[in-house]
């Protein structure tokens, strides 16, 4: 038999500390259990943040998220919330989805359906009409088969809720490698923080107690400095073995770059954190002009004409887009975009042409003219993770789409100011005007095709900015 080894008793006093921060740490030890457990190691690092998808409404709508399949199963762990802009406050104030925010995008994502009245798709399957319902579910499952229902009355049960159905009792882990190897467990809340669990020398192999989700460090015994490897767990179907999450070669020289790149990964996930937040807090502090948010329309054949013809004189200027490193809301480190800059003429005619129609949008509110960043190209396999943007200077807005050659559409997802998410299909020659700070959207599909350009155009009040008002037109 295996023996048992149980972790330091931080681990009850960080669980203790995370509740008090709001943000949830579960517990793990080392167990004598003979079960195998799969990992994914985070090489490339990607989908390494979490998503919080608001406004469901509908089984299409979360296929065209990726959360499910065309089957009805679920790509990852997703915990589903319901609620209306009435009740949001409610789930607030357990928790959520803030006290998730932190869990790896690999492994989990969060999801809330909209309670109305009809009630949607979504609302009539799972028979919820309340703000403090819950189901969650591990990857694999079936949609239909309804998941695991938590109805938590406060903060502690909804993460202990959680967690109970997170667990997984049988992580094997075994170094085949010819070094003595330290395991670090890293909190996940961007503090850098690790704490070493066991050491392994060469040909040995421990059992643990952990959960998915929960992020393993490995480096030389012998020089802390030197990273060997990073994994999430994900699965339960086979060992991790040390040589096969290596993260290169072992040299120096490598191992220094995915160090390097572990702490920039650890950046944009506090970037991801901030974004989340964002987008939960800021919709009802800014002013809104429209009753609905956006609005597809044709743009102007003259101004469509001329961004055509300015591409083609400036192909030869395209650039890849300068993103910052810790940035996340395009995938830019998968695939990166390019622009073509505009110059002030130009942007001098996307203003004027586009003012007029969205003053006339917002019910004759003054507009300026804030931002236009040029014609940004998107590749293959790019996405746009949901968001709203800057809330003082990126209130009105305009997606101008200039050009595509794409296999299938990509559409752009968009949630109303009721909350409730809309799928837009846009056409070269097409723009949609949207409230873009107070407007969740996003391109969350991955795009399929060779290219997409688009070009963004942003308005603020001209008049001093107002928080937390209110003057909807129908429009």
């Amino acid at each position: 038999m295996w023996p048992i080894h149980h972790l330091p008793s931080f681990q009850q006093e960080i669980r203790s500390k995370k509740r008090k921060d709001t943000r949830a740490r579960p517990n793990m030890e080392i167990v004598s259990i003979l079960t195998f457990l799969s990992v994914v190691a985070l090489g490339p690092y990607s989908a390494a943040a979490v998503n919080y998808f608001t406004g469901l409404d509908s089984f299409v709508a979360m296929k065209a998220l990726g959360i499910t399949d065309g089957a009805g199963v679920l790509q990852k762990n997703t915990l589903f919330s319901f609620s209306n802009n009435e009740c949001v406050h409610d789930l607030h104030d357990i928790g959520f989805p803030f006290i998730f925010m932190d869990l790896p995008g690999a492994t989990h994502e969060l999801a809330n359906i909209l309670v109305e009245t009809p009630p949607n798709e979504l609302m009539s399957f799972f028979n919820v009409s309340d703000c403090k319902s819950f189901y969650s579910f591990t990857a694999g499952d079936s949609i239909h088969d309804k998941g695991n229902k938590i109805v938590p009355s406060d903060q502690a049960s909804l993460e202990d809720a959680f967690w109970h159905d997170q667990r997984v009792p049988n992580l094997r882990i075994r170094n085949d490698l010819q070094r003595v190897v330290d395991v670090f467990w890293e909190l996940r809340d961007g503090s850098l923080t690790e704490f070493r669990v066991v050491r392994l020398n060469s040909g040995q192999e421990e059992r643990f107690r952990s959960f998915l989700g929960d992020i393993f460090i490995f480096r030389d015994a012998y020089d802390d400095m030197r990273l060997l490897a990073r994994t999430v767990i994900t699965d339960g179907n086979k060992p991790l073995i040390l040589s096969q999450t290596l993260m290169g070669k072992g040299d120096t020289e490598t191992l220094q770059l995915n160090e390097n790149q572990a702490d920039v990964w650890r950046g944009r996930q506090n970037t991801n954190v901030a974004r989340l937040r964002q987008n939960e807090l800021q919709p009802s502090t800014v002013k809104k002009y429209t009753g609905g948010g956006f609005k597809k329309m044709l743009m102007p054949s003259h101004l469509h004409t001329r961004l055509l013809e300015y591409l083609a004189r400036h192909e030869d200027q395209r650039k890849d887009e300068p993103w910052h490193k810790d940035d996340l809301h395009v995938n830019f480190y998968e695939k990166m975009t390019t622009i073509v800059y505009t110059d002030r003429d130009m942007r001098d005619i996307v203003f004027k042409t586009l003012k007029p129609i969205l003053e006339s949008w917002v019910g004759g509110e003054k507009l300026m003219p804030t931002s236009t960043y040029g014609i940004r190209r998107y590749y293959n396999g790019s996405i746009l993770r949901d968001h709203v943007d800057i809330g003082r200077t990126h209130i009105v807005s305009a997606i101008l789409n200039v050009r595509q050659d794409v296999d299938e559409v990509w559409p752009l997802s968009i949630l109303d100011h009721q909350g409730r998410r809309h799928f837009i299909d846009m056409a070269p020659g097409e723009m949609c005007l949207y409230e873009s700070a107070t407007a969740l959207h996003g391109r969350t599909q991955a795009l399929r095709g060779r290219y997409f350009d688009n070009l963004f155009a942003h308005f603020a009040p001209a008049a001093p900015f107002t928080v937390n008002a209110s003057n909807k037109s129908d429009k």
